[in-house]
């Protein structure tokens, strides 16, 4: 049986923040899993229900995460919000650790993992961060813009090896990982951009978006490769 894949989505138009869906369920469907699209629902039962059927819990890119959720009123700097969403997939992420699912994050996806976790964000990178790179790339989202430093030793060094090159369209970051996070990947600027689960959790998160880069890229496809082997264990047990 191929894994059931839940990817989080928004009711938003797809935009150039790495919205669009189709990417994450083209790279789902390319290495073995089985794409379904989560629609936000409000209702707690049905939440549960969607993720009854799941074997492992895709968040996507998107829009900026209230930052009430990290005790913070908002920078002159933030972004649009979706409340609705951040919600949901905030219920989402709950029941998914409840049951120890794997988690693959991406872009906003990563950060508000952070949040639900204890973790917390700069707002800003560039009103917060002395010296930092552009992490807003002016290139097209399928070109890798700069470098990712991967700590030997972590699950994402296991599977990007030392040094990986990114694509970059964000402007918020990790600052404080959550309880039960490490961040096991850097931008030269020393932004974080992996972060994985602590004592072998099935978690792991990225700043960039890989599927964008598309499948053919080594590194893009390993990440999902991996995702798909964790959620493929639970439909066997």
């Amino acid at each position: 049986m191929k894994p059931i894949i839940g990817i989080s989505s928004s009711y938003q138009p797809a935009s150039a923040d790495g919205s669009s869906l189709r990417p994450y369920v083209q790279a789902i469907e390319t290495v073995g899993g089985l794409p379904i699209v989560l629609a936000p629902v409000a209702d707690g039962a049905n939440v549960r229900g969607q993720m009854e059927l799941l074997d492992g819990l895709l968040l996507t890119g998107g829009a900026d995460i209230d930052p009430c959720y990290y005790n913070e009123e908002p920078h002159v700097h933030l972004g649009s919000l979706e409340p609705e969403r951040d919600e949901y997939e905030i219920k989402l992420i709950n029941l998914a650790l409840d049951r120890g699912l794997p988690i693959l994050g991406v872009c906003r996806g990563m950060q508000l993992l952070n949040v639900v976790l204890g973790g917390n964000l700069y707002q800003d990178i560039e009103s917060f961060v002395t010296g930092a790179i552009g992490h807003r790339q002016k290139a097209p989202l399928g070109y890798a813009s700069h470098s990712v430093i991967i700590e030997e030793g972590s699950r994402a060094y296991s599977i990007l090896g030392p040094k990986t090159r990114v694509n970059s369209i964000h402007h918020q970051a990790v600052k404080e990982p959550g309880e039960g996070l490490v961040i096991t990947g850097r931008s030269v600027d020393g932004i974080a951009e992996a972060l994985e689960g602590a004592k072998g959790l099935p978690i792991l998160a990225v700043q960039w978006h890989p599927e964008s880069l598309g499948m053919e890229d080594k590194a893009a496809r390993a990440i999902y490769q991996w995702f798909i082997a964790e959620a493929q264990k639970n439909t066997e047990a």
